[in-house]
């Protein structure tokens, strides 16, 4: 028998490993593990879909004005597929990770290809279609993937392979596992303005400008929606933080896992955007 078993969704939410952010941001072992956390954001700078092989779903690049996969290393036809990076955050801190395809398209309602003909008719402020914007607050449980990447470049964006929003699951999982969740505005707010601050912090380390790129291969593809892995070369930025990413001594670096072109991409650069604070009410002890 070939091919990969294919684990309920319930299942493999409640029996694989369970990690904070905290713990994902720290971990020194490859694999996959389960975060239950909170989308806070989604980062436009990055693009929100990539255009794709129809047979393998790596990412299509154009040799001699026709279309190649260099997985499939032949010509084939392209399909618009999502790739959206979101901030996320927990009790523990922050970080970043990438949505792909049945990952977005099924809290979206649409294809990529529909919102891409709506945009020409509504309002681009926003820098991704507003029908995205469903995804931010939802707290779901991620299925995540701790690559090479992670522990040898400090990445701090993590692909993932399967979500649920489903609340009983999620009610299960954190009984299950003693999980602490956000409850209200203000513990938001409260893990906001630490954020804040850590970040303000960092900006005042002196960094290298300049660095030199690594190439190294990661998990890509196909994977990410919980089929077979497979591998591309990626580029990598040294000295870069994520927005709304908890600073904890881990680079961030745009992790392209559908990207198996030849010469990867580069100048995609994550970038310290500023927090938006609220009020938080401390009460003194008498």
């Amino acid at each position: 028998m070939s091919g990969s078993l294919i684990v309920p969704l319930a299942d493999d939410m409640m029996n694989t490993k369970n990690m904070t952010i905290e713990d994902l941001i720290e971990s020194t072992d490859l694999g996959n593990v389960i975060v239950f956390a909170s989308i806070c954001g989604i980062e436009p700078e990055y693009g929100w879909y990539y255009d794709a092989c129809t047979k393998c779903a790596g990412r299509i690049t154009i040799v001699a004005g026709r279309m190649f996969c260099p997985r499939c290393k032949q010509s084939r036809n392209v399909v618009p597929r999502f790739k959206l990076h979101v901030q996320v955050m927990d009790t523990t801190g922050s970080t970043s990770f990438i949505l792909f395809d049945r990952n977005v398209s099924n809290y979206v309602g649409r294809s990529v290809q529909d919102l891409i003909d709506a945009q020409g008719q509504g309002d681009n402020s926003l820098g991704y279609p507003a029908d995205l914007e469903v995804l931010v607050g939802k707290k779901m449980l991620f299925k995540v993937d701790i690559t090479n990447g992670n522990l040898l470049h400090n990445w701090r964006n993590y692909g993932v392979k399967r979500t649920s929003d489903d609340a009983e699951l999620i009610q299960m999982f954190i009984k299950k596992h003693n999980v602490k969740v956000i409850e209200d505005d203000d513990e938001a707010a409260a893990i906001d303005v630490h954020v804040t601050q850590e970040v303000a912090l960092a900006k005042e380390v002196p960094t290298i400008e300049g660095g030199d790129s690594n190439m190294i291969k990661s998990l890509e593809g196909p994977a990410i929606e919980g089929d077979d892995s497979n591998k591309s070369l990626v580029n990598q930025q040294d000295g870069e933080l994520t927005p709304c990413s908890k600073v904890g001594g881990k680079r961030s670096a745009d992790q392209d896992v559908s990207d198996v072109a030849i010469v990867a991409e580069v100048g995609e650069r994550s970038i310290n955007k500023p927090v938006k604070l609220k009020s938080v009410k401390i009460e003194k002890n008498p």
